[in-house]
């Protein structure tokens, strides 16, 4: 009657078990649910699916575990990266291992892991509405700390897997996490990047702050720029808007459209052609400071970290 189930001890078990189910594969161990009879996806409730799929989305996470060190990610910056799923993985397991009970649990934790990705895979890749496959295709993102998080914190960020900017690539995310923090996610890699002012007014003016201003015409699909002066001294910045219009024909609703300025628009290109900037690196003094009023001159060890640098490029 009080004879045991089994010789074997828990973890006896769980060690023939998990000889049986997992394996090497292209994305680390992989483990075969055939033997977990849990369906082919976990029924999860609502509190702790929407937890999971902010994990995916990387929610709910400090910012000190993304951005370990605030160099890393210096103000006026931006920075691109890709997402390890493994590392997600492994945060998940961390949240499901709450409710661990002892060794036996263990035997099921690696099929109910693999049974609750796919179903956060397949939700998000319902989100980007496209043929990729989260389990094996790149998601990637960006990180932005500026003050334009501030100033547009709706700011459009649009990708695209060409570097003729088709084929556009979905956004999983795309908010501001902090006052000067602002995150975004693609899924996939994208080739060009595009960050631009939210369309949410019209501005009309001229560019540039030398004297006379410049305005560039909109004519076809080129540009042209003309110089429009001042109607008094530099100080007073008032246009001589009529010899602008009798320039574009004596209509008032051309002088409007050539004055109008489009929204800002940054564009990054992820290409072998366009070299890339080695990051937000403070420039080294020209002299550096010795006591009793003597410097060092730093110029050709200013040189010497170039060729350095050059050499690393290649």
């Amino acid at each position: 009657m009080y004879a045991p189930l089994t010789d074997k001890s828990g973890v006896q078990f769980v060690h023939e078990y998990l000889g049986r189910v997992v394996r090497r594969g292209p994305d680390g161990l992989e483990v075969t649910t055939g033997e977990v009879t849990f369906g082919d996806a976990a029924a999860l409730p609502i509190r702790l699916h929407a937890l999971l799929k902010d994990l995916r989305l990387l929610r709910r996470i400090p910012l000190s575990y993304l951005v370990p060190d605030a160099r890393l990610l210096p103000p006026e910056s931006i920075r691109f990266f890709n997402v390890d799923l493994t590392w997600l993985d492994r945060v998940i397991d961390g949240v499901l291992a709450a409710a661990n009970t002892g060794t036996m649990d263990l035997a099921y934790d690696c099929g109910l892991l693999m049974l609750v990705r796919n179903t956060l895979d397949k939700e998000l890749q319902e989100m980007a509405g496209t043929s990729w496959d989260p389990g094996h295709d790149p998601m990637t993102g960006l990180l932005i700390r500026s003050e334009l998080t501030r100033r547009w914190p709706d700011m459009i960020v649009d990708a695209f897997a060409k570097l003729d900017a088709t084929q556009p690539v979905p956004l999983l995310r795309s908010e501001p996490i902090s006052r000067d923090l602002y995150i975004a996610l693609f899924a996939g890699r994208p080739r060009v990047v595009r960050v631009g002012e939210p369309e949410v007014g019209l501005r009309f003016g001229v560019e540039g702050d030398a004297f006379p201003y410049t305005v560039n015409l909109r004519v076809g699909h080129g540009v042209s720029a003309i110089k429009i002066n001042a109607r008094g001294q530099e100080s007073d910045r008032v246009l001589k808007i009529k010899e602008f219009a009798d320039h574009l024909g004596g209509t008032s609703r051309m002088v409007a459209v050539h004055l109008q300025q489009p929204p800002y628009v940054q564009e990054f290109i992820d290409s072998d052609e366009v070299k890339e900037e080695r990051g937000s690196v403070a420039p080294l003094p020209s002299k550096l400071p010795l006591r009793r009023g003597r410097s060092i001159d730093m110029t050709r060890f200013h040189a010497r970290l170039n060729e350095m640098a050059e050499l690393e490029d290649r």
